[in-house]
């Protein structure tokens, strides 16, 4: 009696670890595959650009299979554009949930200056040259038509090679603190002009103060030229 029961649980022991051996296994390479997916359908330019390298998951992680489609998302929280978390779970079965490391990378043709750029200078077409570079990386953003450059001033010096970004050039400025100006008053058809002092410097487009000459009344206005500012009638 006592080696049939023996024998009983032996044969008990080896079907659960078989069961166990046999179990189905959601493959790792399934799970890669619909994070870098996830990435790939967000991105909306051309997918030649988009380059995508998903890390390998821990060996020792075992996920039952899943009976439907696995699902992606992306978690709360801001990530960089060049290192992703992309969760991945299932939703049947036996259900799951991880998050799976995303490198990612974006090369385009971006203006780069051609030669060392002095604090200060003017922009010229010569100045610039296309380049490929991973604007991923680029968290200030990037400039790709050389129109955005050309004109502006150089904020501070860049090197010859460096990417030029929105936040290093502005434009140069229309009108100066304490010169004259004129005050350019509109409403529909009518337009009035006076003569004004600007209270501020500032460039084309900019909202700044100034002050008419003959009421010594201050405004606000906006330059809409070189030494031109105009203000509400």
């Amino acid at each position: 009696m006592l080696r049939k029961t023996v024998l009983i649980t032996l044969l008990l022991g080896l079907g659960g670890s078989w069961s166990m051996a046999t179990a189905q296994v959601q493959s790792h390479e399934s799970i890669r595959r619909a994070a870098a997916d996830h990435v790939r359908a967000q991105y909306d330019g051309p997918k030649r650009e988009l380059k995508v390298k998903v890390d390998q998951l821990d060996s020792r992680l075992r996920l039952s299979q899943c009976d439907s489609a696995l699902e992606t998302f992306a978690p709360p929280g801001r990530s960089l554009p060049s290192k992703q978390t992309i969760g991945v779970r299932c939703s049947a079965g036996q259900p799951w949930s991880l998050y799976v490391p995303v490198n990612v990378s974006i090369m385009k043709n971006i203006l780069v200056a051609s030669r060392e750029l002095p604090r200060g200078s003017m922009v010229d077409a010569d100045d610039l040259r296309l380049e490929q570079r991973d604007v991923a990386r680029l968290r200030a953003g990037y400039l790709e038509h050389a129109q955005q450059a050309v004109g502006k001033i150089v904020k501070r010096t860049l090197h010859q090679g460096d990417a030029l970004l929105p936040s290093q050039i502005l434009m140069p400025e229309a009108v100066k603190r304490g010169g004259k100006v004129i005050i350019l008053a509109k409403a529909g058809p009518l337009q009035v002009r006076m003569a004004g002092k600007a209270l501020n410097s500032g460039s084309t487009g900019e909202l700044i103060e100034v002050m008419n000459e003959s009421s010594q009344k201050r405004v606000e206005g906006i330059i809409v030229a070189p030494g031109v500012v105009e203000v509400p009638l």
